[in-house]
């Protein structure tokens, strides 16, 4: 018996360090600013990693992963889409064959937040995937300040470091089990 809970403890450990380390991305390394498990109902646990010198509260691009129980990898990726239509967002979802043979969604979107005089613009790219009892998402999204006759320069920016980083291919790169 102590044999298998030393087998439990080395497994737990080794996913508990798996999780904290660097992610490298985009020319970028992340490194875990958040973890929490059990978030809500379906939100199993979520994953945060920011670049160097900033925080989960104070980031200009973030890396997440989102395990989720009890919804499908097509259903969660509908009901995001519509949570940013409804937030005035127009989203993009396209779908394609994974590796592993099962169906995987992309789901990118702007999010534009007010915030007195100015405003944060907020691009989300999204990989939706199958997992045992769920899905599980991983997420890169850079964000930008702005004050409304700069928001095209900080749109322009955005967009070009998105391009830049190649979101799609990249986030297919990216392993979920090693977040």
């Amino acid at each position: 018996m102590k044999f298998a809970y030393s087998l439990l403890f080395l497994a737990l450990v080794s996913s508990l360090h798996a999780q904290s380390e660097p992610i490298n991305f985009g020319g970028k390394t992340y490194t875990l600013g958040f973890s929490k498990g059990n978030v809500s109902s379906s939100l199993k646990s979520l994953h945060e990693y920011v670049p160097k010198g900033e925080t989960v509260e104070n980031w200009t691009s973030m890396l997440a992963r989102h395990e989720f129980s009890g919804i499908s990898a097509a259903q969660l990726a509908t009901d995001m889409q519509k949570q940013a239509k409804a937030a005035n967002a127009e989203p993009s979802l396209a779908s394609s064959t994974g590796s592993n043979g099962q169906k995987e969604f992309f789901l990118d979107f702007v999010m534009i937040k007010p915030e007195g005089t100015k405003f944060t613009m907020e691009w989300n790219a999204w990989r939706i995937m199958s997992a045992p009892g769920g899905a599980v998402a991983v997420q890169y999204a850079m964000r930008g300040k702005a004050t409304p006759d700069a928001s095209e320069a900080v749109l322009a920016k955005l967009t070009k470091d998105f391009e830049k980083v190649g979101t799609a291919k990249a986030l297919r790169q990216l392993d979920p089990d090693k977040m």
